[in-house]
């Protein structure tokens, strides 16, 4: 769904800065061959609607882009705590809530230790833990 919506907008997107340039190019050739304030204010004011469309088709491909995770898939790489120890299996806390968690390598991680999350796994986390 994201591709479809996003190659269109990726169309407009370089439609919006092919008529700035040209939107450009025409302010300046106005100058160019003397001031003329009316022609000025139409391309100038031109130039700066199709920045600013430019800019701002930037922002929206960026956000629908952009895959917003949420739930233990967004904890993959994070650092979190030992809070009961990991023998294999515990908890550890990831930004103030307590997940349950199993070391990746079957090894024993003490309470207050640093760990990763390398893989999430229905409910439980694997950790490893972080080595300094």
């Amino acid at each position: 769904m994201r591709k479809i919506i996003t190659i269109p907008l990726i169309i407009l997107d370089w439609i919006f800065f092919a008529f700035l340039i040209i939107s450009i190019s025409l302010l300046l050739i106005t100058n160019y061959n003397g001031f003329n304030f009316s022609s000025f204010t139409v391309y100038g004011a031109m130039t700066i609607a199709f920045f600013l469309l430019f800019y701002y088709f930037r922002k929206i491909i960026w956000a629908v882009k952009e895959n917003a995770m949420t739930g233990p898939e967004s904890l993959t790489g994070k650092i979190g705590i030992v809070t009961d120890t990991l023998k294999p299996e515990g908890e550890i806390r990831i930004e103030g809530i307590t997940w349950k968690a199993k070391s990746i390598n079957n090894e024993f991680i003490e309470r207050g230790s640093q760990v990763i999350v390398k893989k999430v796994e229905n409910i439980s986390l694997l950790v490893e833990k972080v080595k300094k």
